[in-house]
């Protein structure tokens, strides 16, 4: 059983849901959510509160929370912006403190603004896997698809220097995977990026279509910025150039 979104846990149905199960319960129930993990802490600890309960009581068999993220710190704020990175890592850790027989899953949408600093979400989940693995159990999981749309965000308007950069990334993780570690990453996961890295530089925008893509991610970028009082330049030097470039072509 797996509630999406919006915010799940901003929703008392959810928790009706729960009291539900808690009086008719079922061993093999495997229970998921989605969550943004911006919640106010007193939600939270009101669904670990329920969801620790019914494990100990055997009412369920376990509990994945799944969140979206694209990256890690500030540039992740930008990416969705009302992200605080800092209650995001707070109510993970508490998340995952308090409910011993769970796990935890990142969303990972790959677009252009993932690639400037992914392999921070890289040492983010093997800090985390650290932490929270036992029992040769992993407790810390996540997926890499790619974006596809919106066009103007999708990493197929990289240039050449964006792409030597996720290359770059992509050896930092291959020499990080061990399958005989789980606290390492596993050649599954190192081949589901590789995949991403295939795909964009087989598939990249070209001419008219690439100029046109980039001029709109231009426009994205000022209008966010204009919009949401945010800093594109501060938050994203490594991707100055391209956007002088791709400025300078509208």
């Amino acid at each position: 059983m797996r509630f999406t979104g919006g915010e799940p846990l901003l929703s008392s149905n959810v928790f009706k849901i729960l009291d539900f199960i808690s009086k008719n319960p079922n061993q093999d129930l495997e229970f998921a959510i989605n969550s943004n993990m911006g919640i106010p802490r007193r939600n939270l600890k009101k669904f670990v509160n329920y969801i620790d309960e019914l494990q100990k009581m055997k009412k369920i068999k376990k509990c994945t929370l799944f969140t979206s993220i694209d990256t890690w710190g500030p540039q992740a704020e930008w990416i969705r912006n009302g992200l605080n990175i800092e209650q995001y890592e707070e109510n993970l850790h508490y998340f995952m403190k308090n409910v011993h027989n769970s796990s935890f899953s990142f969303m990972i949408t790959f677009c252009l603004l993932s690639i400037p600093k992914f392999n921070l979400l890289l040492d983010k989940i093997l800090e985390l896997r650290k932490m929270y693995n036992f029992d040769n159990k992993q407790r810390i999981n996540f997926d890499t698809p790619y974006m596809l749309e919106p066009p103007h965000l999708t990493a197929l308007i990289a240039d050449d220097n964006i792409l030597t950069k996720l290359n770059l990334h992509l050896e930092y993780m291959f020499n990080l995977v061990d399958d005989n570690d789980i606290n390492k990453f596993t050649t599954t996961e190192y081949l589901k990026l590789k995949r991403v890295v295939d795909w964009i530089a087989k598939n990249r925008y070209t001419d008219n279509e690439l100029q046109c893509h980039r001029a709109d991610f231009v426009r994205f970028v000022d209008e966010h910025d204009n919009r949401r009082g945010t800093d594109w330049k501060k938050i994203f030097p490594e991707l100055e150039n391209f956007y002088k470039s791709a400025k300078d072509a509208i």
